[in-house]
């Protein structure tokens, strides 16, 4: 997919989601889709939910992003 615009992005918000964002991840590899990206945007996780997306990084082969939020944005009201 090197050099290829992807016809969809979806950004996922991220704050401590250990017990869920390997499923979340596991849903989209089983998609029939295959040019998309996926942003994950971590909000200051305490516990290891960047280690898990940290291991899906391989499975999407260039197609997932970890981005680190600078400061602690907390939920959208």
């Amino acid at each position: 997919m090197a050099n290829t615009i992807p016809n969809v992005s979806v950004i996922v918000p991220m704050y401590n989601a250990e017990k869920y964002i390997g499923e979340l991840l596991d849903s989209v590899l089983a998609q029939t889709l295959k040019n998309f990206e996926i942003i994950i945007v971590d909000d200051g996780s305490t516990d290891k939910s960047c280690e898990v997306v940290e291991s899906y990084l391989k499975k999407f082969g260039g197609r997932l992003n970890l981005v680190h939020s600078k400061k602690k944005c907390g939920a959208s009201r």
